[in-house]
């Protein structure tokens, strides 16, 4: 496997998931990649390819009808897009939008706006939450960002 294959299989099977978390009782954005399959063999083959790149990979979760593979530390999480970036067809604007907020280059309002528009397009299958204020998100740094959110404000 490398990671044109990672990828591809990615855009059939997986996402770039934005949901509202909490994390020491603030709200923040987290994001995270989602890779659904009904045969688990197969995650457990994606998880492998990402050990030997030395990223934390994730964990696999029962589901009704399959398995999800769920990424959700951020340095693993933004390894995986930045490597899938030059291989994605499908998903290149949202691994672009994504890697643009956890480098801290956009806001909150502006990553929920870009997969809103990917899920009016038909790109994407799920509409990104509905945020209210207030929201933070960490920096690189891993240190909270005060970060108002509010579906007029966008920038």
């Amino acid at each position: 496997m490398n990671w044109k294959s990672f990828t591809g299989f990615v855009e059939g099977d997986g996402a770039v998931s934005v949901r509202l978390g909490r994390t020491r009782g603030s709200r923040v954005l987290q994001i995270c990649i989602v890779i659904g399959q009904k045969w688990k063999p197969k995650l457990e083959q994606l998880n492998r390819f990402l050990r030997t790149k030395g990223i934390d990979p994730g964990k696999i979760y029962p589901q009704k009808y399959g398995y999800t593979l769920r990424v959700f530390k951020i340095s693993a999480v933004k390894m995986i897009l930045a490597n899938m970036l030059p291989h994605s067809f499908l998903k290149r604007e949202q691994i672009r939008a994504a890697l643009n907020y956890l480098d801290g280059k956009t806001n909150g309002n502006r990553l929920l706006s870009m997969f809103d528009r990917a899920f009016e397009r038909g790109k994407r299958r799920g509409r990104p939450p509905e945020v209210s204020i207030p929201l933070q998100k960490r920096n690189t740094k891993g240190r909270k960002s005060g970060e108002r959110q509010h579906s007029q404000d966008h920038e």
